[in-house]
């Protein structure tokens, strides 16, 4: 998972000196999540107040299309005009939408010849999944479910989470994957199955370990999850 405290840190992080950028990131800062589908980049406020869509007909990776949305290098306080212009309006009872757009410096940070904001809007009821979210100790004894799972995670109390192998509806690309199987980044697997349903995963306690597993029709999921020693 790429986790940054800053928006700037993007373009020096790890995973982009190794030649991996994956499609999402988080930012501490702003208490962001960038996410980077076809044709639209969007930049969700984890308390799922707003999301800022912004499309466009560039294809690539995510830092590719950040470097080419921001004319400045500084694309923190790029964020910081968008997302306060937008607050400071809504608080006001105006437009936030309006706001942003009409800003005298929004053309000075965005490339608006190629990328437009598209809407702005509340992500939905469901809370959005936060890694910088500060979480108490689970009592790992009792009925263990998805979200104190994640908990858990979140709290320090998984050692390291294994995929023992998933099979969804596309058979090629689980083969060209190995099934998904090995270690998993702890918080990318609580990503994963946060808001998931109680009933949605079987788990189960063994010792130290929890086993976790779901299938329906084609779609299977299995994994092994290493609790600390210390977790009681």
């Amino acid at each position: 998972m790429m986790i940054v405290n800053h928006a700037t840190e993007l373009f020096t992080h790890p995973c982009i000196v190794s030649g991996g950028v994956p499609d999402r990131a988080y930012i501490k800062e702003q208490n962001l999540k960038i996410l980077q589908v076809y044709g639209a980049i969007n930049f969700i406020e984890l308390d799922g107040s707003a999301s800022y869509t912004f499309t466009h007909a560039y294809e690539g990776d995510m830092i590719g299309i950040l470097k080419s949305l921001f004319k400045i290098d500084d694309i923190d306080l790029a964020l910081y005009c968008i997302i306060h212009t937008y607050h400071k309006a809504v608080d006001e009872g105006y437009d936030g939408f309006y706001a942003i757009t009409h800003h005298p410096q929004f053309e000075e940070f965005v490339n608006t010849e190629k990328f437009t904001l598209k809407e702005i809007s509340p992500w939905g009821n469901i809370p959005l999944f936060s890694p910088f979210a500060n979480e108490k100790k689970q009592n790992m004894n009792t009925r263990i479910t998805p979200s104190k799972l994640v908990r858990a995670i979140l709290a320090g109390q998984v050692k390291k989470v294994v995929c023992n192998g998933n099979s969804t509806d596309d058979w090629i690309r689980d083969a060209e994957n190995n099934n998904w199987r090995g270690e998993w980044d702890k918080l990318d697997f609580a990503e994963h199955i946060w808001g998931t349903g109680n009933n949605f995963y079987c788990i189960s306690r063994e010792g130290n370990e929890l086993k976790v597993s779901h299938a329906c029709g084609e779609w299977s999921e299995d994994y092994t999850i290493y609790l600390n020693n210390q977790t009681e």
